[in-house]
């Protein structure tokens, strides 16, 4: 059922203020007849008095204006436009109120938004989005009720302080929350929510936006780590700020160009040639590498990710242009994408935009996407890889094997390029020969799929034997090659010939 539009409780105020107006008014012109009558005044004396009441009704009238506007400059003020619900600067306040009437220890902040709200955005559009977002603002209402307070701190982000006494019950509630929207007019939606959530004890003894931080950093190790829900630790606030201050630090850097391309070859284990390389993000800050274990993480977290990689593109796309502007062979370059960008419906448009505006041939530049790319909505995957090959581009999938659905995607979408994961190669090496078998099928099925294949993070000659031999031959590791910066990798596709 749709949930019926309730009346404004200003509006009742402000109808009970016309009657009492009118009342008042009218009460005051049966007095003075009944007053005119009684002293039989004269005309001057009567119409004196009428007019005497006639602008004091009005004055009272208009004071009565006054406070109804003042009012509704309230309401807007503290309610948020969008979902009718209030909004991030009440419940700010509340808490505020709270603390300084002392009655903030007595109370839980939860600090909560949907799960996957962009992948809603995706399915539905986002004016449904919108409206689901408007739903489930008021579903949290009626769970909160009378056990606290709640307020829309801006996107799917919502702030609850409830009293403790009914913390646990209300976190129960959350676990199983459906909505009912109305999609383009047709039709009525049941889209069960999930919540991820900080909770954290108020705390009376510190300063009242600090239990909102505390709150904040929960949900911040929800999303980073999981569960859902988690209760604030100490230790969070610190290892929050280090994140928000590398989030920071790296924006600058873009903005700076201190992210640079950093080229691995891939080679033919056959021809021992250089046949193409994967482009990997490195930063150079203050003349040093800061190793990619220390950022990737947390802009993969944060969907800092995406500019990032667009970033990445930009740089080989230009690097490309600039080899062949010199007379140099480029190869194919293979670019990692974050699977947070299946996100964005304008996804693929971006990348061949790029393309476009360094006029490179499409042959040399391979997309890589992870095999969990396509565990959310493999409709949207296979739409941006038609876009892809379209425009002359292939698309490789990373990481294979690592997901529990390899064999099924292998059946079911058709990528250009397949890497085996490091984690496939360790295990057919450990000298157990079931699991090297194991690992042959898996090559054979992909070679019969008339799929390139090739194998990631090859260190050792054993390795590498173990391959060829079952028909894998394009191989990226050390033990070929390291991550090259672009001078090294050039003087590599000038001499591309790798001696073993």
């Amino acid at each position: 059922m749709k949930r019926k539009k309730r009346m404004n409780p200003l509006d009742r105020e402000n109808i009970i203020m016309a009657i009492i107006v009118f009342l008042f008014v009218y009460d005051c012109l049966v007095s003075l007849v009944k007053q005119s009558q009684a002293i039989r005044a004269s005309g001057n004396q009567i119409m004196t008095v009428y007019h005497f009441f006639f602008f004091f009704s009005i004055f009272a009238l208009l004071i009565a204006l006054v406070i109804q506007e003042i009012k509704l400059a309230n309401a807007a003020k503290y309610t948020d436009r969008m979902t009718g619900v209030p909004n991030s600067e009440w419940i700010t306040h509340k808490g505020g109120f709270l603390y300084h009437q002392k009655k903030l220890g007595n109370y839980t902040a939860f600090f909560l938004n949907i799960k996957d709200c962009k992948y809603i955005n995706q399915k539905y559009g986002n004016q449904n989005g919108d409206k689901v977002i408007e739903e489930f603002a008021h579903k949290l209402k009626d769970i909160v009720k009378s056990r606290g307070y709640m307020g829309r701190m801006g996107g799917d982000n919502f702030l609850l302080y409830v009293r403790n006494e009914h913390a646990d019950s209300l976190r129960k509630s959350l676990k199983n929350i459906t909505v009912l929207v109305e999609i383009e007019g047709k039709e009525e939606v049941e889209i069960p929510i999930k919540v991820r959530c900080g909770i954290s004890v108020c705390n009376q003894e510190i300063p009242y936006r600090e239990n909102i931080n505390r709150a904040s950093a929960a949900l911040a190790r929800s999303k980073e780590q999981g569960p859902d829900m988690v209760f604030f630790e100490e230790h969070m606030i610190k290892e929050l700020m280090v994140s928000r201050d590398m989030i920071n630090a790296c924006k600058l850097g873009m903005e700076n160009q201190e992210f640079v391309a950093y080229y691995q070859p891939k080679v033919d284990a056959i021809t021992n040639r250089l046949c193409g390389a994967e482009a990997l993000a490195r930063w150079v800050r203050d003349g040093k590498l800061v190793p990619p274990a220390e950022f990737v993480p947390i802009l993969e977290k944060d969907g800092l990710i995406t500019q990032l990689d667009l970033y990445i593109f930009e740089k080989v796309c230009k690097d490309i242009k600039s080899w062949e502007t010199r007379g140099l062979q480029p190869v194919c370059i293979s670019s990692n994408f974050s699977k947070k960008h299946l996100l964005d419906p304008d996804f693929a448009n971006k990348i061949i935009a790029i393309k476009n505006r360094y006029d490179v041939d499409g042959k040399y530049l391979e997309i890589e996407l992870t095999e969990s790319s396509g565990s959310e909505d493999f409709k949207v995957l296979q739409n941006f890889a038609s876009q892809i090959r379209n425009a002359g581009m292939r698309i490789a999938i990373d990481d294979f094997g690592t997901g529990y659905s390899s064999l099924s995607m292998l059946r079911e979408f058709r990528a250009d390029v397949i890497k085996l994961d490091k984690s496939f190669l360790d295990s057919a090496t450990d000298g157990k020969e079931e699991n090297k078998l194991f690992i042959q099928d898996i090559i054979h099925m992909i070679a019969n799929q008339k799929e390139y294949i090739l194998c990631e993070g090859v260190e050792r000659k054993e390795q590498l034997d173990f391959l060829v031999e079952s028909g894998c031959h394009i191989i990226q590791g050390y033990y070929f090659d390291r991550p090259l910066a672009i001078d090294n990798f050039e003087e590599r596709l000038k001499n591309s010939l790798y001696v073993r």
